[in-house]
């Protein structure tokens, strides 16, 4: 793990996506009213710009990619939950593909073969749904999670896109497993309940990272490889939630997030060799 450049603006409630050469953080909250539109775009070599902005200024999107695009699904506006739905193209070009199903804030993504996924969250309740998009940016609603969440945490391996962790009824540990062929299994959960934790993908496996456990912040950091074996790698250097992933190259990076008593700007970055 190292710390390369932090993000332009400390914020929470921020996602992340990858892009062609590029790893994306976009959205969050600045402050307690304040919502940013703000994309830092961190390069293979780890150096930091910013591209144009979110469509809208909101937190609580999520971030996933598919074929030449990074998408970022819904959030909280400061008015109203979000539908909508910002495409990156691998030029950091911008478009507005179709909007979600359902408008929400605390959802997450994650991407599985020839789709991306975006799943659970809430507007005036928690929900399971699931939305899919194809390469050509189509929309697809499969299966949807085993348990209504919002603030689960994404993250692809192998053949699989998982969602974990979040908040049900209770804090909950659980990871959802959807294959290719957009069916659903529930895998090995979490070392530790938690909800606004951050998932990552990384060569063979699937980081999920940080969040609260209800009494703390959390650095855990959960591994997932290919067979699905869950294992626990280096923790992060600050305890935080609502902290966005990425990866770019050879590198998983974990941007931003809420400390308890400071919003964070730190960047902790893993190399392709998770010890």
């Amino acid at each position: 793990r190292s710390t390369p450049t932090a993000l332009s603006a400390a914020r929470y409630g921020l996602a992340g996506a990858s892009v062609g050469d590029y790893a994306l953080f976009a959205g969050g909250q600045v402050g307690s009213t304040s919502y940013s539109a703000v994309v830092d775009a961190y390069t293979t070599n780890l150096t930091r710009s910013t591209p144009t902005a979110l469509s809208a200024a909101r937190y609580g999107l999520a971030g996933a990619s598919v074929g030449e695009y990074a998408l970022f699904a819904g959030g909280y506006t400061g008015s109203a939950y979000s539908n909508v739905v910002d495409a990156y193209n691998t030029d950091l070009i911008r478009s507005t593909p179709t909007a979600l199903s359902v408008q929400r804030h605390g959802l997450a993504g994650a991407s599985v073969g020839n789709y991306a996924l975006f799943a659970g969250g809430e507007n005036t309740s928690r929900v399971a749904t699931v939305d899919a998009y194809s390469t050509d940016l189509t929309r697809y609603t499969p299966t949807t999670l085993s348990t209504v969440r919002n603030w689960p945490a994404g993250a692809s391996v192998g053949n699989y896109a998982l969602f974990a962790g979040g908040h049900s009824v209770y804090l909950s540990a659980v990871v959802d497993a959807y294959y290719t062929d957009l069916s659903r299994t529930v895998i090995t959960s979490l070392s530790v309940a938690r909800q606004s934790v951050a998932g990552v993908s990384i060569q063979s496996y699937a980081l999920f990272a940080g969040g609260h456990t209800g009494s703390s912040y959390s650095t855990v950091v959960d591994a997932y490889n290919t067979s699905l074996t869950r294992s626990i790698t280096t923790e992060l250097s600050v305890a935080r939630e609502w902290l966005a992933g990425a990866s770019v190259g050879d590198y998983a990076l974990f941007a931003g997030g809420y400390t308890g008593s400071a919003y964070s700007n730190v960047v902790d970055a893993y190399s392709t060799l998770v010890s």
